[in-house]
């Protein structure tokens, strides 16, 4: 078989984006159980919270931004382009692993990352990304998610991401726009909003 540039980047995107599922997806790796304990790639909520004081600070959480930020950036450039952005979120929200998006994993995922975006582009599933009743590919959502504005309005730019860009707007929305992640906003982020 004949390997073309366009299939190695496709092949690329695609076991990076697994590869940052499997690392970095809280929601994904382990859901809340009845104790109410949600887990992580670096640990549960507690062993974020490196100095018990009760609440996760920017610098707490800024390993697992980083985390995330890496496994993402497939071309490393330490920027992180919008195919970029959307082949890690797909592979956050396929939280079963089947490299199919389902309409469930799509409307968590979305709850949780533009939860306080509003565009007049629809963002629906099935509308605007194509997805059936059978699943939608990373290759069909990220086409259609490159078409809605969202990663414009997620970013505040056209262009690409810097790692600090990225982890301030993360953790503004992860923790309500304040200066302290809780544990209810941890989890409610990872159960979709």
């Amino acid at each position: 078989m004949k390997t073309t540039a366009s299939t190695r980047f496709s092949t690329t995107i695609s076991a990076a984006a697994l590869l940052a599922a499997l690392l970095v997806a809280p929601g994904a790796m382990a859901q809340s159980d009845t104790s109410g304990m949600t887990t992580g790639a670096i640990g549960d909520y507690g062993q974020m919270d490196a100095d018990a004081s009760g609440g996760v600070s920017a610098s707490e959480f800024q390993p697992y931004i980083d985390q995330t930020y890496d496994a993402w950036d497939t071309n490393q450039d330490d920027l992180l382009g919008e195919e970029e952005f959307f082949s890690g979120l797909f592979g956050t929200w396929d939280e079963d692993r089947d490299t199919i998006l389902i309409q469930e994993e799509y409307d968590r995922g979305y709850a949780s990352w533009f939860n306080d975006i509003d565009l007049e582009e629809d963002t629906g599933y099935s509308t605007t990304l194509g997805g059936t009743d059978e699943g939608l590919s990373q290759r069909d959502f990220v086409a259609g998610a490159s078409e809605t504005g969202l990663y414009e309005a997620w970013t505040g730019s056209e262009g690409d991401t810097s790692r600090e860009d990225f982890s301030a707007r993360w953790y503004d929305l992860i923790s309500g726009g304040d200066d302290e992640l809780t544990q209810s906003e941890f989890e409610e982020f990872y159960r979709g909003g």
